[in-house]
């Protein structure tokens, strides 16, 4: 039987929980609405409902909040696209990386708070500490090199996170400038969507076909 004690001490964790995703909640709506750059902890605290003193003390700045956001962003995005959790055959990788593109509309604003995110931080990271721990949860939810098998060879490897990282940039620009490009350009966002899908999977083509003796572990 849990004693009262306990009970009490639960129940003041998942307040802090709650207190927690609240603010984290409240920044992400902020960061989107009106950009990363231009967003305040005062504001963070006052969306969220909560004195600014509360805020400071679950995040010292606005930097670990803005990481964990961007952790969260991926994390959608994988969920998304069925990433597998397992090593995948290359053309499970085709489909998956093709999803990323496909579900653009419902992931744009994931895409465009990560373009806000790399701008920010691009040349930079506030702190080692914050830098190590985005790397291991990046790494723990296999994004990057981890989507793919270790046993795939390094060549076919470092194609494949390049690619990666390519699409990201162009959806990353998509999702915050589409539509001026669009403009600009006089090609619709639809339009240019279908012909980076239309490349993209014609690439994966080739890698499936030159690799196709076996699957992607080879």
């Amino acid at each position: 039987m849990t004693s009262k004690n306990e009970l009490n001490r639960q129940k003041g964790l998942h307040q802090v929980d709650q207190q927690r995703e609240a603010i984290l909640k409240a920044a992400e709506h902020l960061f989107l609405r009106q950009g990363l750059e231009n967003t305040t902890m005062g504001e963070i605290a006052n969306e969220a409902k909560i004195h600014r003193a509360t805020l400071y003390r679950y995040f010292p700045n606005i930097d670990p909040i803005s990481f964990e956001i961007a952790v969260r962003m991926l994390q959608r995005i994988k969920t998304s696209t069925d990433i597998s959790e397992e090593p995948v055959y290359l053309q499970a990788v085709k489909e998956d990386i093709l999803a990323m593109i496909d579900q653009f509309s419902h992931l744009r604003n994931a895409y465009r708070f990560l373009g806000m995110f790399d701008h920010l931080y691009g040349d930079r990271y506030p702190s080692q500490d914050l830098a190590s721990w985005f790397k291991d949860e990046v790494n723990a939810m296999r994004w990057g090199k981890g989507r793919f098998s270790q046993t795939i060879p390094p060549k076919l490897r470092a194609q494949l996170v390049v690619l990666l990282n390519t699409i990201m940039s162009f959806l990353e620009k998509m999702a915050s400038r589409g539509e001026l490009m669009a403009n600009e350009q006089d090609v619709p966002l639809e339009n240019q969507l279908e012909i980076f899908r239309a490349m993209v999977d014609h690439y994966l083509v080739d890698l499936i076909n030159k690799n196709r003796q076996t699957p992607a572990a080879n």
